[in-house]
């Protein structure tokens, strides 16, 4: 009951944090690539997507972290996630020395326009000059497509680059013609 609850670690932990919005990007049109910025703490931070729709067949979107609002393009992300179907065997992957982390690679089909992807980023010390930069995040895609209705992607990231580099956000990159049609990214940090 509420009180038993109340008295529990993780109901005192969440009772604790809190979330201050730092940015909000909302997308109505076509676009490719974009960057939401506004972190400069130290705190950990969040960074949500609701509701992105590609117009075409545009599946892969992925994202790097920014530093003075540009992406960094060292090969230097260490990821690690869990592809999770509904239609096919689960998929674990391991990879070091990229130059990005990837929300989704299958977000759509020529043919199926129209579908969703949701997530949540909690990334660490971004604004740290003596810890690298890691990140958590997790995925669903719905592909709108009865052989691949649902996706999703639990996974990590740390960024190996320098320990000194400090982040000041996100951009992501999404291939094909038309690209990202809607849906919000909304950055958040979280306060102690």
């Amino acid at each position: 009951h509420y009180e038993s609850r109340k008295n529990s670690s993780l109901w005192v932990a969440w009772g604790l944090m809190g979330l201050k919005q730092i940015n909000k990007q909302t997308y109505t049109s076509s676009t490719n690539s974009g960057t939401i910025t506004g972190v400069s703490s130290n705190n950990p931070h969040m960074l949500v997507g609701h509701s992105l729709n590609n117009i075409d067949n545009a599946g892969v979107m992925d994202f790097k972290f920014t530093v003075s609002g540009s992406p960094t393009s060292a090969s230097t992300y260490d990821i690690a996630y869990i592809d999770l179907k509904a239609h096919e065997s689960f998929q674990k992957f391991g990879n070091p020395n990229q130059d990005m982390f990837r929300m989704t690679d299958d977000m759509g089909h020529a043919g199926n326009v129209g579908n969703s992807l949701n997530f949540v980023i909690t990334a660490f010390n971004m604004q740290s000059t003596d810890e690298y930069v890691f990140a958590n995040y997790e995925i669903t895609s719905n592909q709108n497509n009865t052989s691949k209705p649902l996706r999703g992607y639990q996974g990590a990231v740390v960024v190996t680059d320098s320990v000194s580099t400090q982040y000041d956000g996100f951009s992501f990159n999404l291939n094909g013609t038309n690209g990202l049609g809607s849906g919000t990214l909304t950055l958040y940090e979280i306060l102690p």
